[in-house]
């Protein structure tokens, strides 16, 4: 109605995305193995954080990507690092229990 093409921004919105993770996968090339597999733990922690930050709000999932960030690396300095993602796991399952729309969600 507008004249926005739907189709193209469709495109151009994949292309944008699909760049973003080229740069994302240079980046990582260098210090990890190159398999299908590899991306398994990054869906894990991504995950964690849309849903903690709130379903479709960005803001709260940039903030809560930088909350994972610093209880990541906290709790790998206090755990170690093979024990690094409890802390993340233990403060999702804390955010589902008080909040489970999650910190920006919006009740629907």
């Amino acid at each position: 109605m507008v004249g926005i093409d739907v189709a193209h921004i469709y495109a151009v919105t994949f292309g944008i995305g699909t760049a973003c993770l080229a740069i994302a996968a240079c980046l990582l090339l260098p210090s990890f193995y190159v398999s299908p597999r590899v991306g398994n733990a990054f869906v894990l922690v991504a995950f964690t954080i849309v849903v903690l930050g709130g379903m479709g709000s960005v803001t709260g999932a940039l903030l809560g990507g930088l909350f994972i960030g610093v209880v990541e690396s906290l709790s790998g300095l206090y755990f170690g690092d093979s024990l690094g993602q409890i802390g993340i796991f233990l403060i999702f399952i804390l955010v589902l229990l008080l909040r489970p729309t999650g910190l920006f969600g919006a009740r629907a």
